[in-house]
């Protein structure tokens, strides 16, 4: 897709390349109108395709900057919540008999960190 116009694409590619973008924004840690500027991309087409997409992709209304790792002397983990509605995939049952309820979509780094959080405050 990069030698082709994103206007010359079949509408099924254009899904595709909208859908890609949304996913990349959403973990990228910048705003919108940054991530737009960084790529050349239209902020109103990306607004619209966001809309869009939103649910099907469990994307955020504003992204959640990322914090320096060089501050992270707490105990706290930042969690996202895109959508409470969801029904858990996945559960994890850790040794001190507490649960992690995870969704389809998850990120495997921030779980690996949460469960190392929450086994050493037993």
């Amino acid at each position: 897709m990069e030698t082709q116009s994103k206007e010359s694409l079949s509408p099924t590619e254009r899904q595709a390349y909208w859908r890609d973008q949304l996913l990349q924004w959403a973990q990228s840690g910048v705003s919108q109108r940054q991530f737009c500027r960084q790529r050349d991309l239209s902020p109103h087409a990306f607004t619209w395709w966001k809309a869009k997409f939103r649910d099907e992709l469990h994307l955020p209304y504003r992204v959640v900057r990322k914090r320096s790792s060089k501050n992270s002397s707490s105990q706290f983990l930042e969690l996202k919540v895109f959508n409470t509605k969801l029904e858990p995939k996945y559960e994890v049952v850790l040794v001190n008999n507490r649960t992690i309820r995870v969704v389809d979509r998850f990120d495997p780094e921030s779980l690996k960190q949460l469960i190392k959080v929450v086994e050493s405050i037993c």
